[in-house]
């Protein structure tokens, strides 16, 4: 009784997983299709840096136009679900992490790397 009990008490825990797993990979890449910086032209060619006309602003606004864009951006993709993004800056790498948190109060972590290109 008790292994079925057990069973039954954990049976939706795959689910509500794969959704969070899923809304954090679906967020993260929409964010790393983005545009480096708001200076970068499309293309990416030249890249913006504080050597060129193009100097990289990043900052975000409120365009959602480039990577800089979801820092501190944050939503709940399904009922009791909170998604949230942080976006750091060093030596023209961009660190984007997609954080959500489950209805049962795991909390689920990707990240990856953006360019200056």
């Amino acid at each position: 009784m008790g292994v079925y009990q057990q069973a039954t008490v954990n049976n939706t825990d795959p689910i509500i997983r794969l959704r969070a797993l899923e809304s954090a990979q679906s967020l993260l890449d929409e964010i790393i299709a983005l545009k480096y910086d708001e200076a970068t032209p499309t293309g990416g060619i030249p890249a913006c840096s504080t050597a060129s006309a193009s100097a990289c602003t990043n900052t975000p606004d409120n365009n959602m136009n480039d990577v800089d864009d979801y820092h501190l951006y944050s939503d709940e993709p399904y009922a009791n679900y909170r998604r949230s993004v942080s976006v750091t800056a060093a030596n023209n790498i961009k660190l984007i992490t997609v954080s959500v948190t489950t209805p049962t109060g795991e909390t689920f972590l990707l990240s990856a790397e953006r360019a200056n290109f």
